[in-house]
């Protein structure tokens, strides 16, 4: 189910973010995403991104780029799943433009296992 939880993984808490394929409920979703992030202190978000469901393209790489632009200040360690073919170039241009690193996992559980001990 698409949206922004706060979870607990061997005793770390992993912010977990899966997007909804419509644009509409996507900026919601991210608008809801920034405020939670923002609440916390800098540098101490783990956060996973699940992208499987979403194709990037356009708009919503803009939205992207300026999503993690705007959260990078909170960021300890990111991992993203749902990365495959054309979506890992553009990952890497968003991680280029955001000065962000972004590790890529197969599987939610392995990213959720590196982030608890990053």
């Amino acid at each position: 189910m698409a949206g922004t939880t706060f979870i607990n993984h061997k005793g770390t808490e992993i912010c977990l973010m899966e997007y909804p394929q419509d644009i509409t409920q996507l900026k919601t979703m991210i608008a809801e995403a920034k405020r939670k992030i923002a609440s916390k202190p800098p540098e101490s978000v783990r956060a996973l991104s699940d992208l499987g469901l979403i194709e990037l393209k356009g708009d919503i790489t803009d939205i992207f780029k300026e999503f993690t632009a705007c959260n990078k200040p909170y960021i300890k360690a990111s991992a993203l799943v749902g990365i495959t073919g054309i979506k890992k170039v553009i990952v890497n241009t968003v991680a280029m433009i955001s000065k962000r690193k972004f590790k890529i996992f197969n599987t939610v559980d392995e990213a959720k296992d590196y982030l608890a001990s990053a």
